[in-house]
C-alpha cells in the first residue's frame, strides 16, 4: 500500500499581491495487495473539512462522492481524492 499527498501549498504560484495561492490538496492511494485496505481521512485545517473521491479504478463508472472519514481501496486499485474548502462551489 502506498499513499501520496500533494499538499495545497506545494505550488510556487503567487497572486498579484505576492501572496502564495492555495489550491486543492490531492491524495493518491495505491493498493498493490490482494486484500482491501481502509484509509481514514481527516480534514486539512488549512483547507477546510471535505474530502471528495474523484477516481476509483475498481469502479466501472466514475462517481464523484464526498468522503466522511473512510475510503476502502480495493485490491490492485488506485483511488484519487481531493480536499477542498467548504465555501468553494463544487
Amino acid at each position: 500500500f502506498l499513499g501520496l499527498l500533494l499538499p495545497s501549498d506545494a505550488s510556487d504560484v503567487v497572486d498579484a499581491s505576492g501572496q502564495h495561492e492555495q489550491d486543492d490538496a490531492l491524495l493518491i492511494l495505491f493498493n498493490f495487495t490482494h486484500s482491501p485496505i481502509s484509509f481514514y481521512t481527516k480534514p486539512l485545517p488549512s483547507l477546510g473539512s471535505q474530502w471528495e473521491l474523484l477516481l476509483n479504478t475498481d469502479q466501472v463508472e466514475v462517481v464523484v462522492a464526498a468522503i466522511d472519514d473512510e475510503v476502502v481501496v480495493n485490491p490492485d486499485s488506485v483511488c484519487i481524492l481531493r480536499c477542498y474548502t467548504l465555501t468553494e462551489s463544487q
